[in-house]
């Protein structure tokens, strides 16, 4: 996929529930995961192998992955509208009702996947590999 004029491009990115961290009345619109010590992080590379630019479906930034945000759609429409992808992960129900609720199209040629949240501790090792087998062919499918 090449880049609309004025929109950075990126293989994939996906829409969590509350960054965590130092805590602040706003958390950046987009970031890199660390996956090498967050959880979600090191899912997320596990699943697609690649790096991932996360945004948030929450504007504050908390002070620990217990914490929870509280919901922005509007933002996170406009997040989403500023950069395109091959691939988006909508992960966890925070995120996804959130990312229904903003309204945002995804654009023709972005690849869609609605998805538990990465740090979920319910994932079984047949699903990460088959999560992770169906994302690789969807991306391969381009």
């Amino acid at each position: 996929m090449h880049s609309t004029p004025g929109r950075r491009h990126v293989d994939v990115v996906a829409v969590l529930e509350v960054m965590w961290g130092e805590p602040s009345d706003e958390a950046p619109g987009f970031f890199w995961i660390n996956d090498k010590w967050n959880a979600s992080g090191k899912r997320l590379r596990q699943l697609v192998g690649t790096r991932v630019l996360v945004t948030n479906a929450c504007r504050e930034c908390v002070p620990s992955a217990s914490h929870r945000g509280t919901r922005d759609p509007d933002r996170l429409a406009r997040n989403l509208s500023r950069i395109d992808c091959d691939l988006l992960l909508i992960c966890g129900a925070v995120a996804q009702a959130t990312f229904e609720e903003s309204g945002f199209v995804v654009p023709e040629g972005t690849r869609a996947f609605y998805m538990k949240h990465p740090a979920a501790r319910s994932w079984t090792k047949q699903e990460i590999e088959e999560t992770s087998d169906f994302l690789t062919n969807l991306q391969a499918a381009r």
